[in-house]
């Protein structure tokens, strides 16, 4: 799974500021749902806490925040 730094500055603006590599530890904890959205060929995961993430194929491209509804 790719992360680009695109994806980690919006996590940091829209989630939490947070140092990138504990953005980075963050986001791949969501590794499985991202590789199996990539098979399915979707283009976004909703995680558990409601952040989502914008994907092509297995790489992050961006960070959308929780959406508040």
């Amino acid at each position: 799974m790719k992360i680009t730094n695109h994806a980690v500055q919006r996590y940091q603006e829209r989630v939490e500021c947070l140092p990138a590599p504990i953005v980075r530890a963050r986001l791949r904890e969501h590794r499985s749902a991202v590789k199996k959205a990539a098979d399915f060929g979707c283009d976004t995961v909703i995680c558990g806490d409601g952040i989502r993430l914008k994907l092509a194929s297995t790489t992050v491209l961006t960070v959308i925040g929780k959406w508040e509804g």
